[in-house]
């Protein structure tokens, strides 16, 4: 396994990947009192955030989503990556964050 820890100031996180064969797991934290991660930390408390899917496929897979009545948000690009999210509304209670895998 292999753990890369990064800062990310312009969403306000510190992210601690750790990465087991083809899969990941992030563990975030929140760079003072602003940014999604301390906000959902402050209405919901410790626990899961979202499962990210990863697709080579980015806008057909979200076509897909759409189809299936998925609610799709927040689409945008994020270190050279396409990202956006499905809505929990629509999934259940789970969000879950589509993302472009880079090769």
């Amino acid at each position: 396994y292999e753990i890369i820890r990064q800062e990310i100031p312009d969403v306000g996180q510190t992210s601690c990947i750790i990465q087991i064969g083809s899969g990941q797991i992030e563990l975030m934290e929140p760079m003072g009192e602003k940014g999604t991660v301390a906000k959902f930390l402050e209405e919901h408390g410790e626990g899961l955030h979202h499962i990210s899917i990863r697709t080579d496929d980015f806008d057909n897979d979200v076509k897909k989503f759409e189809e299936k009545g998925i609610k799709v948000f927040g689409i945008t690009e994020f270190n050279g990556q396409k990202v956006g999210f499905a809505h929990p509304k629509t999934t259940h209670g789970v969000l879950y964050e589509i993302v472009q895998f880079k090769q």
